[in-house]
């Protein structure tokens, strides 16, 4: 989910003792350092904890976009990270967890779950990399709550088990916004919530699909030309997403 370059190279050159300045694709220049024997003051941090770093940086960056697209205002947010290693070489990572202490307003204990799974067991590439060694889990703060997950099998990349074993239902309002669902998951996700929102007794929706290359709009369209509970649709106006958006006239749902 971040905007990392998909290739690039990165420049790394050696400066005496288990220092060594590397040059990012991006070119930010940056150091590791490690202990080679005696003292030591280190003048950056050592590879592998540099790792643990990238994990907790990139779980972090996609948390924070995916809460800002939930409307969820960030007041603060906190990550401790802690770590086990095998003890033979190469002495890979066998369990990493993260702790993250997170302020919003408002206060939505489900939608921040949500947003945490998808950044920690599907949109973190460190993390996607990293589960094939370690078993990688998290706890979130929150509300004066507490709720974990783990990412539990390395062959399952991309899912998360949180405390509450099902998925996150996602609030039945006159709005939908779909910038936090795959897009493999777009036309069931619609065709739910379009069934839900008419059970509710809402008449008038609006499903916020983005801009970008037309994929999710195109995908919204299909399915409102054929819903049963559609009646008619069209362009949200300026001032409710424009072509970014879609507005739906719904039925009333049949009584069951």
């Amino acid at each position: 989910m971040s905007t990392d370059n998909a290739t690039g190279t990165s420049v790394s050159v050696w400066k005496g003792g288990a220092i060594f300045e590397h040059v990012s694709p991006t070119g930010v220049s940056y150091y590791t350092d490690a202990a080679l024997g005696g003292a030591h003051n280190p003048i950056g941090p050592t590879p592998m904890e540099a790792v643990l770093g990238a994990l907790t940086g990139c779980t972090g960056v996609d948390f924070v976009s995916i809460l800002e697209k939930m409307r969820l205002r960030i007041i603060s947010l906190r990550a401790e990270t802690s770590c086990e290693r095998a003890s033979d070489h190469p002495r890979v990572y066998t369990r990493i967890h993260t702790d993250y202490w997170l302020e919003t307003d408002p206060v939505d204990m489900r939608r921040a779950l949500r947003a945490l799974g998808l950044a920690a067991g599907k949109y973190c590439s460190v993390s996607s990399m990293l589960i094939s060694a370690a078993e990688i889990s998290y706890t979130l703060h929150y509300g004066g709550e507490e709720h974990g997950g783990v990412i539990r099998d390395p062959k399952m990349a991309g899912q998360v088990e949180a405390d509450q074993a099902e998925a996150v239902p996602i609030p039945i309002t006159d709005a939908l916004d779909l910038h936090t669902i795959p897009p493999r998951d777009v036309r069931g996700v619609v065709e739910e919530y379009l069934r839900e929102a008419a059970r509710e007794g809402l008449r008038e929706v609006r499903i916020i699909h983005g801009k970008g290359i037309g994929f999710q709009r195109d995908v919204v369209a299909r399915v409102l030309e054929v819903h049963p509970l559609v009646e008619s649709f069209h362009q949200a106006s300026a001032d409710r997403g424009h072509w970014g958006a879609t507005v739906a006239y719904l039925r009333q749902a049949p009584s069951s």
